[in-house]
């Protein structure tokens, strides 16, 4: 039976008691992430830049890469890169509707 004059003690101990921690097979795995690829990532720092670029052009650069933690000068180049394949995809998009097939225009 115990004591029971304790009984209060008991009530507020069993109350208070700390949980125990999660077992490390009971957590959940975290889900592997796909690496991002050279050009992704260019676009991404396109797309970012161009997006502060709006709110102020003077200093977007230096902002951009201060959030992402990298040299001003590599992203620059980051930038420039994907804007030059930007500008190639575009271009290739008007040679494709002239584009001739057995004599005939295709497109």
């Amino acid at each position: 039976m115990g004591l029971t004059y304790h009984s209060w003690i008991d009530g507020y101990m069993a109350a208070t008691k700390a949980k125990a921690p999660l077992r490390q097979d009971d957590t959940a795995a975290p889900t592997p992430m796909a690496a991002e690829t050279v050009e992704q990532r260019r676009y991404r720092y396109l797309d970012m830049f161009e997006r502060e670029e709006e709110r102020g052009k003077r200093g977007a650069l230096q902002r951009v890469a201060n959030s992402e933690g990298i040299d001003r000068s590599n992203m620059r180049k980051d930038i420039e890169k994907a804007r030059a394949a930007r500008g190639a995809q575009r271009r290739a998009g008007g040679w494709v509707s002239q584009l001739v097939q057995d004599g005939k225009r295709t497109g």
